[in-house]
């Protein structure tokens, strides 16, 4: 899907030395963070309650399913990633469900849907000529969620402590320092963190 285009890897089928040792250190962390375990229950919990509280503005009359549910999906995630939680009326998280939710749309774009079944392709084929063929507003967007991760990455940095991670931000960063395994680059995490948010 649209992991043929970042980076032209996927984070789960890339194959090499390189990748196995980011995917494992991932994959750990995430579970170190709370992922899989009775504290990633909580938190779901927390934001179902939060979800139904907001369902109750529209009791007795017909709804399409709110956008405040994938709020509280982000806020799982970002809970583990980041340390995070956005109120729902968080204007800087509806902005980014709506950069998500865009992305999703783009999926659909029959060049993403081919690059999908012949990844070879998105490495051979210039940006350029890419972005000609009608993939320029799936570029802006992915710029926009590289922002939103930067920021957060930056506020990481000002209060790391290299003995306390608290997140999956944290542990990265305190690899990052250490360079180990292949796994010290900012572009290693930009894209690792961009695929948990579009493949959870």
């Amino acid at each position: 899907m649209i992991n043929s285009i970042i980076g032209s890897i996927s984070f789960v089928n890339n194959v090499g030395l390189a990748s196995q040792n980011l995917r494992r250190f991932t994959l750990t962390n995430l579970r170190n963070s709370g992922m899989g375990k009775s504290s990633m229950e909580n938190i779901i919990r927390y934001e179902l309650e939060c979800f139904i509280e907001d369902l109750k503005k529209y009791c007795g009359k017909p709804v399409e399913i709110p956008w405040s549910l994938n709020i509280a999906i982000i806020n799982t995630l970002w809970k583990i990633v980041a340390d995070i939680r956005f109120d729902i009326t968080d204007k800087k998280v509806q902005e980014f469900e709506k950069l998500i939710t865009d992305m999703f749309i783009y999926a659909q774009h029959p060049l993403v849907l081919t690059f999908d079944q012949y990844p070879i392709l998105p490495k051979i084929i210039p940006l350029s000529i890419q972005a000609k063929l009608g993939l320029k507003g799936l570029f802006d967007l992915m710029e926009r969620v590289t922002k939103f991760l930067r920021d957060a990455i930056d506020s990481h940095q000002l209060t790391l402590d290299d003995e306390n991670p608290r997140d999956y931000i944290d542990a990265f960063l305190i690899q990052m320092k250490a360079n180990e395994k292949g796994l010290g680059s900012e572009k290693n995490f930009n894209f690792t963190c961009k695929s948990i948010i579009l493949n959870l």
